[in-house]
């Protein structure tokens, strides 16, 4: 089974460029069956994942008309939230305003082949090295995806992990999760909670706040304060 890709882009030169590079940089890594649609609108292109949903990864331009890559983004996580999100802009200062639509990674237009080259390892990455968890809940052993993990709260010796998907209580302490999901972008932000910088909007420093990307706050503990900043500079990094 192959690993479909979709690009939409009103800018059909730039998208078809795109389109190449990243073939020719998956084909240089062994990849060899990766298809990659071209869509000129979002209205086709949600057409297409309605009817067949095969698509791991969707390629958005954020500028487009009638509807823009941020309103894509946000009727294809209603239909399927496991689509990994990465959008593409020649107006770089919209890169911020995207983190509300959990973007997997940006590829900039004005150095698209550089961009690509990261998208692809990243992807290789992630299904190489994709982490989930086995955890012993009340439904069950149940394994999940850090990836789709928001944050964990400690309570009364049991942690609820609130993920994309599901909530999910288990008795474990909170530095054994913490040493399970240490290298995945997920770090304490306070002794009562994990926080993956995924779902990061911003840190309120007049209010001591990490507000997230789902409208939530979590008090930051003054301990965890400084490890937990270096770290969101380190995962900003990353993009």
């Amino acid at each position: 089974m192959g690993y479909n890709i979709a690009i939409c882009d009103d800018d059909n030169l730039m998208a078809q460029n795109i389109k190449n590079s990243m073939l020719h940089e998956f084909s240089n890594k062994g990849w060899q069956d990766v298809t990659i649609d071209y869509y000129e609108d979002g209205v086709r292109l949600l057409s297409s994942i309605e009817a067949d949903n095969s698509y791991r990864v969707v390629l958005l331009d954020i500028n487009m008309e009638p509807m823009d890559g941020f309103q894509i983004a946000e009727q294809i996580a209603k239909s399927n939230s496991k689509i990994l999100i990465v959008f593409v802009t020649s107006h770089e200062e919209t890169v911020y305003d995207s983190f509300d639509y959990m973007p997997f990674y940006f590829i900039r237009k004005s150095r698209y082949e550089i961009s690509v080259k990261r998208v692809v390892n990243k992807i290789i990455d992630r299904e190489n090295h994709e982490k989930k968890i086995m955890v012993e809940s009340k439904d069950g052993l149940v394994a999940i995806d850090t990836a789709n993990i928001i944050y964990a709260v400690s309570q009364d010796h049991y942690i609820t992990i609130f993920t994309t998907d599901d909530n999910y209580v288990i008795r474990k302490s909170m530095t054994e999760l913490e040493n399970e999901l240490k290298n995945y972008f997920i770090n304490r932000a306070h002794k009562k909670y994990l926080v993956n910088y995924r779902f990061v909007k911003k840190i309120n420093s007049s209010t001591g706040e990490v507000l997230l990307v789902t409208g939530e706050t979590i008090r930051l503990g003054r301990n965890y304060k400084d490890i937990f900043e270096k770290g969101l500079v380190l995962y900003y990094r990353t993009l």
